[in-house]
């Protein structure tokens, strides 16, 4: 029992001193130490098929009316709806928006859109059912860059 005190004593006098700046490099203790990253309250909607629809502007022109869908690839704009406000993409199907607005304040700029209307837009607007037309998602190139909190009770 002595010999494993005598291997366990060096290894530990040899950490302590170091216990303390670890104990600070903890990322949770530091919070205080980051800027703070801007807050916005996003407006949204429920659909009739209870699909969170948010507002944006795409260079300056709108409003679009965006499902929000988690596990969407990117941002989509409908063909039709990239036609109705001159919105080109180049022959892969991809257009580089000079400034996409979201309703609420967030404003990111020099983003890529997939300009094709996804299948579940198209039907949903066949049918009337969001009780709305849809202009495309908000996708994962989009919400990415921020963290989320949804309350869906207000």
């Amino acid at each position: 029992m002595k010999r494993i005190w005598l291997l366990i004593l060096p290894g530990l006098l040899m950490v302590l001193p170091f216990a303390d700046s670890l104990a600070r490099a903890d990322p949770r203790q530091n919070a205080e130490a980051k800027p703070a990253q801007p807050s916005f309250r996003v407006p949204y909607q429920l659909t009739e098929t209870k699909h969170i629809l948010v507002r944006a502007k795409i260079n300056g022109k709108g409003p679009y009316h965006l499902i929000v869908d988690t596990g969407a690839p990117a941002l989509f704009v409908s063909t039709e709806s990239a036609q109705k406000y001159g919105l080109n993409a180049g022959p892969d199907g991809w257009a580089e928006l000079d400034k996409f607005e979201i309703e609420g304040g967030p404003v990111l700029e020099k983003i890529k859109a997939r300009v094709e209307t996804p299948f579940q837009v198209s039907g949903m607007n066949a049918m009337g059912l969001p009780g709305i037309r849809l202009d495309g998602m908000l996708g994962y190139t989009v919400l990415a860059q921020f963290r989320i909190e949804l309350d869906l009770t207000k």
